[in-house]
């Protein structure tokens, strides 16, 4: 006999109630019945609202959709009620009835399903009041708004109605149900006629609360910027960005045009309290993100360096503990490389504060990728020594090195710059192979460029790294000549239709110019992104891709003279010795190895050239543009929505400017364009560089 044959079987009813004596009587017995087990609470509480509905349904003809089959719980926000830690249970949607005729309908039923007519006939005939409450305490105003219904909410506001008025078991105001179904021209329309917006319903929440749940973006900038505080306090004392990362129930379905996002880094990006932990079981964000299996918010947390994922709560659980008793395995899994990435328990001490510091770890990264590469090579020029030896040697000391970095320097972040390490670590060492094996005695024309194309190709690869590509900040944002703050710039993109999240940034909350995006790795918007290059390690935009299209020109050309130098140094030995005889008895094995790196080097980097050569130069278009598939508006034509390409005309002009050749631009009567002001692609012609 299992457990679940000798378990009770209760009501619905019964479930919920010995639920609500528990939460009553042990509290925090209950909490931790909710972290531990949240489907044993979940499924009392949804049965409960599912038989409730159905007697409803049953009693009443209109059951408690919004619209009679819009689909919404006339409580704005079921999950604000916060029945369980992840305050999902939603109020399951009865059937849709069938729409009676609108000369049949009561002054409620006309509201939701729009019937302006007939809503006008019942009010102006003095046969309704726009203020008056129905049989569930809801007013009109409230289902206009979640519904919607625009023209509806202004004529009731013009007949009187009362845009604060509170409703609802919840007993929200219709600020409160736009915000949940991101109606936003209603929402703005009961804010400029003087709806209050950061009014809060009975469990104190505050519309910004639930903008946040529910991933209402342009709601949340909009009263962010208008100075609502960014760690407001509910009743329980949960934070907006609490309910960024609990979400919107699975149930929920925003509006078709809303712009439902996850607003977990546009909360912190306006300074939200990442370690702040609720009073009740001491929760963090991040706990309330495993919790709920909010993988975006989680992975949005743990970027921020601000954030700590040692805190425990209440059941002295920390995140990555937690997130085994959750079983929420991706989680626990980051956690732990996280831990283990931070070095936190390296020993012995007193290496902590060296390896820990980022400028020590990138140079040593290099170091060692520098190490394994000259080791390998004179491993297999020491000819003294056996040949097993010559091959054992090196792979049990790379070996043991790779461990001792893997636990002392390397990170989630160092191992990104293994990439650069390499290219730096073989340009050194076939400069220094030239030099001892290609290098003539006569120091010819061939020699000159070669070496000037390395050093002066080193010398972009500092400015590519070192030189701005274009950072955006506040200071450089201005709309018709005027400079914008980080709130003015929310209200702005809140209040334009016509922006949208490719034309705003929630992360560096500023108004993206054209053909600009955020950069991850940099964590910022970079004018004419191109992209991010792990081979350099650096951010490539328009104002040093120039200097990154030198780097590829002058390093092939330096990779196609060491090549050429020693293949003809190979050729003109076969004409005494066999190619066999060269490669086993007269060339030192470094030379052989060094050719063989040279060789891979000059594959990809002419490859790489030849694709940046066209898309740049053929195309003008940048890496992002291409790879993004060209989903821009502005590769699309306005009026017949055909692709086009408005940057290939000028193929010469491209050339100029890819090469960094701006003096010859203005010679040929070239505009160079300022792309951190250029915001519509009509500008082009006019946006010059000053």
């Amino acid at each position: 006999m299992n457990n679940n044959q000798i378990r009770p079987s209760l009501s619905p009813e019964d479930s919920a109630a010995m639920l609500a004596q528990l939460q009553e009587k042990n509290p925090q017995m209950f909490a931790r019945l909710q972290a531990m087990r949240p489907d044993l609470t979940e499924t009392a509480y949804e049965q409960l609202l599912t038989s409730i509905a159905a007697s409803n349904v049953g009693s009443n003809g209109q059951g408690k959709g919004h619209g009679h089959g819009h689909g919404h719980s006339h409580t704005h926000s079921s999950t604000c009620a916060h029945a369980n830690s992840q305050m999902h249970f939603s109020q399951p949607v009865p059937e849709q009835p069938e729409k009676p005729d609108p000369a049949n309908m009561n002054i409620v039923q006309a509201v939701q399903y729009n019937e302006i007519e007939r809503v006008k006939q019942l009010i102006e005939s003095g046969q309704s009041d726009v203020n008056t409450p129905d049989n569930e305490g809801c007013y009109l105003m409230h289902w206009a708004s979640i519904n919607n219904h625009v023209e509806l909410v202004r004529y009731l506001i013009a007949k009187g109605a009362k845009v604060d008025v509170v409703g609802g078991d919840l007993k929200s105001t219709p600020l409160h149900w736009a915000c949940r179904q991101g109606c936003v021209e209603t929402f703005f329309i009961l804010v400029d006629n003087g709806a209050a917006i950061d009014l809060p319903d009975v469990n104190g929440v505050q519309p910004i609360h639930i903008a946040a749940q529910y991933g209402q973006i342009k709601i949340l900038a909009y009263l962010l910027g208008s100075g609502v505080d960014v760690d407001s306090h509910d009743g329980r004392g949960f934070t907006p960005l609490i309910y960024s990362c609990i979400g919107p129930s699975p149930s929920y379905v925003p509006l078709p045009n809303s712009s439902h996002v996850c607003c977990t880094q546009f909360l912190l990006t306006f300074g939200a309290d990442i370690n702040y932990q609720e009073p009740i079981r001491r929760f963090t964000p991040l706990h309330f993100s495993i919790n709920s299996t909010n993988s975006i918010s989680f992975h949005t947390l743990l970027k921020n360096p601000q954030i700590n994922i040692h805190l425990k709560n209440s059941d002295n659980l920390d995140p990555s503990f937690f997130a085994r008793i959750r079983q929420n395995s991706d989680a626990a899994r980051v956690l732990d490389e996280r831990i283990l990435s931070s070095k936190v328990n390296i020993t012995p001490k007193f290496l902590q504060r060296f390896v820990t510091n980022e400028y020590n770890r990138r140079w040593l990264t290099r170091f060692y990728m520098f190490f394994v590469l000259t080791l390998i090579g004179l491993s297999a020029n020491a000819y003294e020594y056996n040949y097993w030896i010559r091959i054992i040697f090196p792979i049990v000391v790379i070996f043991g090195c790779t461990h001792l970095f893997n636990y002392f320097i390397f990170d989630l972040y160092t191992r990104d710059n293994l990439a650069f390490s390499y290219v730096l670590s073989s340009t050194i060492l076939m400069y220094v192979t030239y030099w001892i094996y290609l290098q003539e005695n006569k120091f010819t024309i061939i020699n000159f460029i070669y070496h000037f194309s390395t050093v002066y190709g080193l010398y972009c690869v500092y400015c590519c790294k070192k030189l701005n590509p274009g950072f955006l900040n506040q200071q450089t944002m201005t709309i018709d000549g005027n400079n914008l703050t980080k709130e003015k710039s929310c209200i702005a993109f809140a209040r334009d239709p016509r922006w949208t999240l490719d034309h705003f940034c929630v992360t560096c909350l500023i108004r993206r110019p054209l053909r600009s995006k955020h950069c991850p790795v940099d964590g910022s918007c970079i004018v004419k992104f191109d992209h991010h290059c792990n081979w350099l390690n650096a951010c490539i935009g328009g104002r040093n891709y120039f200097y990154f299209f030198r780097v590829l020109i002058f390093g092939t050309i330096a990779l196609f003279l060491w090549m050429y130098q020693a293949l003809s140094l190979i050729y003109n030995d076969s004409t005494q010795f066999m190619i066999k005889y060269l490669f086993t008895q007269i060339y030192d094995p470094w030379f052989i190895y060094m050719l063989i790196i040279t060789s891979f080097n000059t594959i990809w980097v002419t490859l790489m050239t030849t694709f940046h050569f066209i898309n740049s130069i053929c195309l003008g278009i940048t890496i992002n543009e291409r790879l993004t598939g060209f989903r821009y508006s502005y590769f699309r034509d306005e009026n017949t929505g055909k692709f086009t390409n408005p940057f290939r005309k000028q193929k010469f002009k491209n050339f100029l400017e890819t090469f960094g050749l701006f003096r010859l631009m203005s010679l040929f009567r070239y505009t160079r364009i300022d792309w951190s002001q250029v915001y519509d692609i009509n500008q082009i012609n006019v946006t010059k560089m000053n």
